[in-house]
């Protein structure tokens, strides 16, 4: 079910996620196996009928979160008709596999960082912190 950011924030931080609460999204969703916020794509050359999954706070149940995804891709082809395709990154730098998003039939789509690493080491925005490249 959809819930507030407030509350979509308070999962994130039981469930220690590593990026923490979000500033703002679209909306989140709830259940028994943890929380998914989405909010409209960050890169400018994504289509804005896509969605992006900018946090996935589970709680430990088994198999969870393919059961989590089945449930909202369910109620989402219903309530969101103009959304085309959904969006999310892995962070191989902090241990993220993808075997979440594989056991939910997710495609990867390398970013072309990960193709061709740019000079810039992957950029930084604060000017010393390297960003490490993500997988979409």
């Amino acid at each position: 079910m959809i819930v507030s950011k407030r509350e979509a924030n308070a999962v994130l931080v039981q469930v220690g996620h590593y990026l923490g609460p979000v500033p703002k999204c679209e909306f989140a969703w709830r259940d028994e196996f943890g929380v998914m916020v989405w909010d409209f794509p960050r890169s400018r050359h994504l289509p804005k009928r896509w969605l992006e999954l900018i946090r996935w706070g589970l709680v430990g149940t088994k198999n969870g979160g393919s059961r989590q995804w089945g449930r909202f891709r369910r109620w989402a082809n219903t309530a969101l008709p103009h959304v085309t395709t959904f969006v999310s990154y892995s962070d191989p730098s902090v241990g993220h596999t993808g075997a979440l998003y594989r056991a939910c039939n997710w495609r990867w789509a390398p970013t072309w960082q990960r193709l061709r690493p740019p000079p810039s080491q992957g950029g930084s925005w604060d000017g010393r912190t390297i960003q490490a490249v993500k997988d979409r």
